[in-house]
């Protein structure tokens, strides 16, 4: 997942042409095509099933990388109820205050 984040964030496996038009946020959600940045400066994306939240973001600045896999006993993708999300802006911001 640190591979596939970074790939993901910096565009490894595209074209320039079509990564820079991935990271064309639709605001106000600052979602593209594919990745968001919705922790801090992070580039990256989250994915939940039943049971089950991801979280992967990669900033380039800094090259650093926030994977988290958590395990979740709610419906996924309701309102307030993204602890991948929550653990990671924790990470984010205990690491740049």
């Amino acid at each position: 997942m640190q591979v596939w984040a970074k790939a993901l964030a910096i565009g490894n496996l595209l074209k320039p042409e079509t990564q820079k038009q991935r990271i064309r946020w639709s605001p106000p959600a600052h979602y593209g095509l594919g990745i968001t940045d919705s922790v801090g400066k992070f580039l990256g994306h989250n994915g939940a099933i039943p049971g089950f939240l991801t979280l992967i973001g990669y900033e380039p600045q800094t090259r650093t990388t926030i994977v988290v896999f958590a395990n979740n006993q709610l419906e996924p993708n309701t309102a307030f109820v993204l602890p991948a999300d929550t653990i990671a802006g924790i990470i984010q911001k205990a690491l740049f205050p």
